[in-house]
């Protein structure tokens, strides 16, 4: 995920320069904001990126987890049953 995030803002720097004669018209204080947006803007996506995937994994962890404890449940009441059948049988 570093590496996602560098290489946006490589390109943000690399379209500052590559646009420069056409942004030249505008002032230096202009020039300043734009970096620092975008490349706050590059950070969050890379965060939200980072915290979804997190959240997703962690979401079909659980849902694994509740699938095994559903599977253990219902394997253990049956042969609870079972053994309630042979019980009621040999008697």
């Amino acid at each position: 995920m570093v590496l996602l995030g560098r290489s946006c803002i490589a390109r943000v720097i690399h379209t500052v320069y590559r646009y420069q004669k056409k942004i030249s018209a505008v002032s230096a204080y202009c020039k300043i904001r734009f970096a620092v947006l975008a490349i706050a803007g590059c950070y969050f996506v890379f965060r939200t990126g980072e915290e979804g995937g997190e959240e997703v994994y962690k979401t079909e962890l659980i849902k694994k987890l509740n699938d095994y404890d559903k599977a253990v449940k219902d394997s253990v009441a049956e042969k609870s049953a079972l053994i309630q059948r042979q019980s009621l049988g040999s008697q």
